[in-house]
C-alpha cells in the first residue's frame, strides 16, 4: 500500500520526529556498560536520562513522561541537566496512551502477544 502525506501513520511518524529523541547503544556498547553498571535498571534509567536531557534542552516544559521500570530516583540521578527538576510520571501503558488517539487503525499484535479482555 501506498502512504500519502495525509496517512494517519505518517503524519504520526512526523510529529513524533520533531519531539523525539534517540540514544542508540549498540551491542558491545551495551554490554560494557552493563559490566560497569551491574544493574539494568540504571543502565535503562542512563539512557532515558539522556533522552530527556536531549528533549528539555530543545522545549520547555516541566513535566515528562515515560515507561515505568524502576524508581524514578535512577532517571532524576543520571540526569546531567534539566531532568533533575522535571516532574517524571512514570507508566507501564505509554504506548497506548500516546500511540492509540493518534493512530486510528488497528496494529498487529507480536507472536505470543495475547490482546486484554476489557
Amino acid at each position: 500500500m501506498m502512504r500519502t502525506a495525509r496517512d494517519p501513520v505518517l503524519l504520526c511518524l512526523s510529529r513524533l520526529r520533531r519531539i523525539c529523541d534517540i540514544v542508540y547503544v549498540n551491542p558491545e556498547k551495551s554490554n560494557e556498560l552493563y559490566t560497569k553498571v551491574r544493574n539494568l535498571n540504571k543502565l535503562l534509567a542512563w539512557g532515558h536520562a539522556r533522552v530527556l536531557d536531549n528533549l528539555l534542552g530543545r522545549n520547555d516544559c516541566s513535566l515528562a513522561v515515560c515507561d515505568q521500570f524502576g524508581d524514578e530516583s535512577y532517571i532524576k540521578n543520571a540526569s546531567m541537566g534539566k531532568g533533575k527538576t522535571v516532574t517524571l510520571v512514570q507508566t507501564c501503558i505509554l504506548q497506548k496512551i500516546i500511540l492509540s488517539p493518534m493512530v486510528p487503525h488497528k496494529f498487529t499484535p507480536m507472536p505470543g502477544v495475547r490482546k486484554r479482555s476489557t
